[in-house]
């Protein structure tokens, strides 16, 4: 981590214990130590609500407390130039050791803390320039994972074989496969969260990753057609990137995550899908270090910031569309997860991924 970003998540942190009335607050939540440590990873099973590592932050400066077996990688490897360590027993209840109080915050459940989860959410919505440029890379190792998967797939391998192509090309390039959904024809009709299964896929196929590097985490759908495309879902295809568009062109700072939402369930009807096609799925929402901070709907009023991540993903009957994107001011989203390969179509200045036909 750069000295300019060690200073400016320092400088939000301490902004938020000012705006609290806190004299500490207690990061336990793996994104949030990922966020604040410039990409240390605190996690050792893949997506727990606590990690093996508490950063204690104050005026006075910061603490580590974490287990003796955890302590010489931590330090050496994830959580440099952090902090002092404190080092517990491997048995002992980490808890016991972490300050608490009415002036104590805590990103996660700590008796004698105050819950200030959402306030550390709004200090790590806008991403510096190091961040950028860590997402910026993820986003494209990710999507040329799932277009080397997408490639190596015949319609006889199972969806389980097809996750085992996107897990390995993902780990390949660093990255953490927490999520992985895969769909063949013979399911794609009936779920729009598939886990995958031992059907073979057919002639297509939804792959679906959450990625994860540095602590970030980028989202994206790919869809390979085997054969080629019908018409009548080529045609329904077209109409989905145009849902799609409207939702990623509202993703404007200053605008509340509610308008892009809005903005894409009017798209919805106005493209020839059910006005209640919305309510078969969520649609997303603002991202970063979390697979979604919160699913946006209509009552989501926090604004949109500057370089701040999200991923949309509407979906219809079959088929559905998602990357994820940052939010830039003065002009259209960034799209991250993109790979030159993939066939796209220029939508209002977009470009969108179509289904790849072999």
């Amino acid at each position: 981590m750069s000295h300019a970003e060690r200073a400016e998540k320092r400088r939000r942190v301490l902004a938020l214990l000012d705006a609290e009335g806190l004299d500490a607050l207690v990061l336990r939540r793996p994104g949030n130590v990922a966020w604040y440590s410039g990409g240390g990873r605190s996690h050792i099973t893949a997506t727990p609500a606590v990690g093996v590592a508490d950063v204690v932050v104050t005026r006075e400066g910061d603490e580590v407390v974490t287990a003796v077996n955890e302590a010489a990688r931590l330090e050496t490897e994830e959580l440099p130039g952090l902090g002092a360590f404190r080092i517990v027993p491997w048995n002992a209840q980490r808890a016991a050791f972490l300050p608490t109080g009415s002036r104590v915050g805590a990103d996660s459940s700590l008796p004698g803390t105050r819950d200030v989860a959402s306030a550390v959410e709004a200090a790590r919505r806008s991403l510096t320039d190091d961040e950028v440029e860590r997402y910026r890379t993820l986003g494209g190792d990710a999507a040329e994972a799932l277009t080397q998967a997408c490639h190596a797939l015949a319609p006889t391998d199972s969806e389980h074989a097809a996750a085992a192509y996107v897990a390995r090309a993902l780990v390949a390039r660093g990255a953490d496969p927490i999520v992985l959904l895969v769909a063949g024809e013979a399911r794609l009709p009936y779920h729009r969260h598939p886990l995958p299964t031992a059907e073979a896929v057919g002639g297509l196929v939804m792959l679906v990753a959450c990625a994860r590097r540095h602590g970030l985490i980028a989202s994206i759908t790919r869809f390979v057609a085997v054969g080629g495309l019908s018409e009548e879902l080529r045609e329904r295809h077209a109409r989905l990137l145009h849902v799609d568009v409207a939702f990623n062109v509202a993703t404007a700072p200053g605008a509340t995550v509610a308008d892009p939402f809005r903005a894409g369930l009017a798209a919805y009807e106005e493209h020839g899908f059910g006005a209640d096609e919305w309510r078969l799925h969520h649609q997303g929402g603002p991202t970063g270090y979390e697979p979604r901070d919160y699913t946006a709907d209509a009552s989501s009023t926090a604004l949109v910031e500057d370089r701040q991540a999200f991923a949309w993903n509407p979906s219809v009957p079959l088929l559905k569309s998602e990357d994820t994107i940052l939010a830039r001011s003065g002009g259209l989203p960034e799209i991250l997860t993109a790979d030159p390969r993939w066939p796209t179509q220029d939508v209002a200045g977009l470009a969108r991924p179509l289904v790849l036909e072999r």
